[in-house]
């Protein structure tokens, strides 16, 4: 029989007051029992911290910060807190099926070198509850590059789908530098330090995107962005710091700048990030506005 390890979920959340009961409620539903849910409240200022002391499981506990130190720093916070061996990372307004961290776990203990590895899995993408599609397309290969796997291949390995040894966690830690690409960011550094990635083709996870609640992750902020690959360049391929800068700035680019963003598209191009009929659509849209 396996051994009986203990998972402590990390739950941050920011101004989640409507969202974070029914991330708790998941994660305390599990069909593997969880140790603890620690949810870290990024001084939010709002009723967040009282939406989590409404739970009356003994096994949650609230982390308060001062001060806003973003995803980041606020899932380091968590990770720091935690006394799990593992640690499963939830975002405040996902919710994992039941069977999740059951299926993760078992996957973990079969690894030859399981304290160095990050299990992960698909997501069904939901907006306001309707489920849109299962993402990514396909998962990671055992050896493909990282960088490469996210950015030029559009792969997603997310937030609410990991599943690592603390120590691991607690060792590489997410960049709090930096409040963009806090999950590309991670895993790149967890790569870069050796550890293996074993992405799971199971969908376990409804990543939600909840009317009237916008995700930490979605806002449009180009600098930020930018100072993310300054900091991460190293660990990309020629062709993956293409595939970022067109992925996560085409649209911020087209609205103002029709000529940066018919360049970056041909780069794009170029790099074999994406085929003609973008390239086409792009042309289009700056004779319009010519």
């Amino acid at each position: 029989m396996a051994e009986r390890v203990t998972v402590s979920v990390i739950i941050t959340a920011y101004r989640r007051a409507a969202v974070v009961g029914a991330a708790i409620a998941s994660a305390l539903a599990q069909t593997y029992p969880v140790f603890e849910v620690v949810v870290v409240d990024d001084a939010s200022g709002d009723d967040t911290p009282a939406a989590v002391l409404a739970e009356r499981d003994r096994r949650v506990r609230l982390v308060r910060l001062h001060d806003n130190l973003g995803p980041a720093g606020a899932m380091n916070a968590g990770i720091a807190a935690a006394r799990g061996d593992l640690v499963a990372l939830l975002d405040s307004d996902d919710l994992w099926l039941a069977e999740k961290l059951e299926r993760q776990v078992a996957a973990w203990q079969a690894h030859p070198s399981r304290d160095r590895v990050l299990v992960a899995s698909r997501v069904i993408e939901e907006v306001d509850g309707v489920q849109i599609r299962v993402r990514p397309d396909r998962v990671m290969r055992p050896r493909e590059d990282v960088g490469d796997y996210l950015f030029v291949h559009d792969g997603l390995i997310q937030t609410s789908t990991m599943l690592l040894p603390r120590t691991l966690a607690q060792a590489v830690g997410f960049d709090a530098a930096t409040r963009r690409h806090s999950d590309p960011g991670f895993v790149l550094r967890l790569r870069a330090a050796g550890a293996t990635i074993l992405h799971l083709p199971d969908a376990l996870i409804r990543w939600r995107a909840v009317g009237g609640v916008a995700r930490v992750s979605g806002a449009d902020a180009l600098r930020p962005s930018l100072d993310w690959l300054d900091r991460h360049a190293a660990m990309l391929s020629p062709r993956a710091r293409v595939a970022f800068r067109y992925r996560n700035h085409i649209r911020i680019v087209r609205r103002n700048r029709p000529v940066a963003a018919a360049w970056l598209t041909l780069r794009a191009l170029f790099a074999g990030v994406i085929g003609r009929r973008e390239i086409a659509r792009l042309i289009r849209r700056v004779g319009a506005r010519a």
